[in-house]
């Protein structure tokens, strides 16, 4: 089903937009009247803005603009960004500089356009939103900075956007933003919703205990929620494209932490559209499956099988509904009721097909699969077979049999038998 498919998403892919710094001066001198800013100055410069941001001190943000007519549409386009995340609870927002760009020919493409020496550099962004992240996340930007009077200004972020290297921007991008505090969760949406994310906190509030449940308290157990305006913002800030515009929820990942292996940039972004269509029952089911995959995100990894990974979610997100086998499994029922049983567990592939029955029922087969290992083994029993999976050091086929073979002494061969039987018996 569409409104369960879920995106854990790196760094990489998620194009969540914000607000690419805005400079104010500095009062250090080059070296050179003709040279460009140091490291050093454009430095003190971010560290002044990360505190101006930080506090929404909005007029000592836009003072360190340049004024030049080659930076209006910068200058208006992070006026705009400031008023639209005024409300935003920040806990941390601060920059360092990663590489400097010594391409001659994008320092001298940015010279002439600014009339002024100028320098491009790659910048981190690191932000976190208070009571929710406990790591701040990392995003780059690729700034230009010029130099004017013996000051150090920001000019631009897209210096570097024709060679695909485009700056990271948030949410606030796309309108004004309100924020909505639940017991355990941050909603920020448009400032016209304030109803509508209330209401969304209070069921994020009611599925984050029931994923704890099954999965434990080693985890945030705090969501940040997003609520995009449109289904074409939900596409970007989820990171796909206008295809998944009918997709209810996504879980957004940006990494784990190497030192405290936690993750950050974690975000339920929800499509408003989509989840509207849902009964109240549906809705339950997408933000627990959803919100499984942040908490299991650390024992996530690149050779952990779709199958499992989304198994997980459905099995927390189907518990206690009151739902029969057949009614939660309705396209896998359509298929065993024709004589069809599944012969292997679906592979990462199923998951991407173009027919929306057949994505269904890679789910629900999925679903069954960890349902049983449950039966077996019980919630912890999953729980540590996911965990062993997703942490192994070896690839993925003989990480999943080692798993099996500890949590429920079978073979691959003989799970996959096992499954099978247990589908046709569920189904039939």
């Amino acid at each position: 089903m569409p409104a369960r498919r879920s995106g854990r998403l790196c760094a990489a892919v998620v194009a969540v937009v914000v607000l690419a710094l805005a400079g104010a001066c500095s009062s250090d001198h080059p070296s050179s009247p003709a040279a460009g800013p140091t490291q050093q100055q454009a430095q003190a410069l971010l560290n002044r803005l990360g505190a101006d941001v930080l506090a929404h001190r909005t007029a000592d943000f836009l003072s360190g603009l340049d004024q030049s007519t080659a930076a209006a549409a910068f200058r208006s386009e992070q006026r705009t960004d400031l008023t639209n995340l005024a409300a935003v609870p920040f806990a941390s927002w601060s920059y360092s500089i990663e590489a400097v760009d010594h391409t001659a020919s994008v320092t001298a493409a940015a010279t002439k356009t600014f009339g002024t020496p100028a320098v491009v550099l790659q910048v981190s962004l690191r932000y976190a939103l208070r009571g929710v992240d406990l790591e701040p996340t990392m995003h780059d930007l690729w700034l230009t900075f010029v130099r004017r009077g013996g000051h150090t200004y920001l000019a631009a972020d897209d210096a570097l956007a024709a060679s695909g290297l485009t700056s990271w921007a948030g949410p606030w991008r796309y309108g004004k933003l309100a924020a909505v505090r639940g017991s355990a969760s941050l909603v920020l949406g448009p400032a016209g919703e304030v109803a509508l994310l209330r209401t969304l906190a209070t069921e994020v509030d009611a599925a984050i205990p029931a994923v704890t449940a099954v999965w434990g308290s080693n985890w945030a157990r705090r969501v940040a929620v997003i609520v995009p305006a449109s289904a074409a913002e939900f596409a970007t800030l989820a990171g796909g494209d206008g295809s998944i515009a009918d997709i209810s929820a996504a879980a957004v990942t940006d990494g784990v932490d190497a030192v405290s292996n936690r993750p950050y940039g974690q975000r339920l972004v929800l499509n408003p559209q989509a989840l509207s269509r849902l009964s109240v029952v549906g809705r339950g089911i997408v933000l627990r499956h959803e919100i499984t995959h942040l908490a299991s995100a650390v024992d996530t990894s690149d050779i952990s099988p779709r199958w499992l990974v989304e198994g997980l979610a459905e099995y927390v997100a189907n518990l206690h509904t009151g739902q029969s086998v057949p009614t939660a499994a309705q396209e896998l029922h359509a298929l065993v009721k024709a004589g069809k049983i599944p012969m292997q567990l679906p592979g990462d592939g199923a998951f991407a097909a173009s027919s929306a029955t057949a994505v269904a029922q890679a789910y629900e087969e999925s679903w069954l699969a960890c349902r049983l290992i449950a039966a077996k083994a019980g919630a912890a029993g999953l729980r540590r077979l996911y965990s062993q999976v997703g942490t192994a050091l070896e690839p993925a086929v003989p990480a999943l049999a080692a798993a099996l073979r500890d949590v429920l002494h079978e073979s691959s061969a003989q799970f996959v038998a096992a499954w099978r039987a247990y589908v046709q018996t569920q189904l039939s």
